[in-house]
């Protein structure tokens, strides 16, 4: 299904060489520049223009040996960067330990705190405890004491 277009006739090609070009950003398509000039004869052509390898401008191959050079700079460059990361990050796991041991001392002293606190309330529990006991005697002992007081005013 392939179509075959008639080729151009002469006053076609004198057509299209007159024709003006327009681009896609043109605001006006379809207007021709002369006034007289009919739609049909109009014509609008774009052309892409691509790069040839004669466009380009010529460079020299490096040699090995600068290759080489290149490398070894890269190389360097790439041990020097890794050497500060590596202090860097050196400096950042010796804070971590020194971080890690004040939080154990620091969690060591809580529990240390806390057994204190459970002791402590443990003893003042068994001190309630005791002035509950040592209160209700000492009402008992003033009821006998008001007991032995009427007794012996009658």
């Amino acid at each position: 299904m392939s179509m075959q277009r008639t080729p151009l006739s002469s006053r076609q090609q004198l057509n299209i060489q007159n024709s003006t070009m327009h681009y896609n950003s043109d605001s006006v398509l379809n207007t021709s520049s002369n006034p007289d000039s009919d739609d049909s004869n109009f014509i609008t052509i774009t052309k892409s223009l691509k790069r040839t390898l004669d466009d380009l401008p010529f460079q020299p191959l490096s040699s090995i040996s600068e290759i080489k050079v290149m490398f070894a700079e890269l190389k360097t460059q790439q041990d020097q960067k890794f050497e500060l990361l590596n202090t860097a990050l050196m400096t950042i796991v010796t804070q971590n330990q020194e971080i890690q041991k004040s939080v154990v001392t620091l969690t060591h002293q809580h529990q240390d705190l806390l057994a204190k606190i459970n002791h402590l309330e443990l003893e003042n529990n068994e001190y309630k405890q005791q002035i509950l006991i040592l209160e209700t005697k000492l009402d008992l002992l003033e009821k006998c004491a008001r007991g032995n007081s009427i007794d012996q005013r009658k």
